[in-house]
C-alpha cells in the first residue's frame, strides 16, 4: 500500500468514506481497501486537521458479513478518533500543532523557491 503526499482538498483515488458511526461524518474519516492473496486490509485515516493527515488504524478485515467493517473495529476507531481530538485541545498537541505547520510553512516557501527558480529566464 501506498500514501502519497496530501493535496489539499483531495483523496486517494481509492478512498472512501467509512460508515458505520456518526463520528464518520462529513467524509473526514476515510478508508482504503486493499485486497491481498485471501485477505482483505483496510486503512483508515482522517483529513479533518489541517496540519496533518493521521493515520487511526489499519487492520485485516474478518467479518463474516460481506464487506461490512465488524462492529470492533468501529469502536476502536471511534475511539482512536475521540483521543486524537483531546490530544490535539492539550497545551502539548497545541504546541506539537503549532510547530508541525512552521515546518509546513517552511517547506512550502522552499517549494515556491524552487519552482521560481525553474521558471526564471536565463
Amino acid at each position: 500500500m501506498r500514501f502519497c503526499k496530501r493535496r489539499p482538498g483531495k483523496k486517494a483515488d481509492s478512498a472512501k468514506p467509512l460508515g458505520g458511526n456518526k463520528e464518520f461524518k462529513g467524509a473526514k474519516v476515510l478508508e482504503i481497501v486493499t485486497d491481498g492473496d485471501r485477505d482483505t486490509y483496510r486503512t483508515v485515516y482522517t483529513v479533518q486537521f489541517e496540519e496533518a493527515v493521521y493515520v487511526v488504524d489499519a487492520f485485516q478485515k474478518k467479518s463474516k458479513r460481506g464487506t461490512a467493517t465488524p462492529q470492533e473495529d468501529i469502536d476502536r476507531i471511534v475511539q482512536r478518533v475521540k483521543a486524537l481530538r483531546q490530544d490535539r485541545g492539550t497545551s502539548a498537541g497545541k504546541t506539537f500543532i503549532a510547530q508541525l505547520l512552521a515546518r509546513h510553512a517552511i517547506r512550502q516557501r522552499i517549494i515556491d523557491e524552487k519552482r521560481k527558480k525553474q521558471h526564471e529566464p536565463k
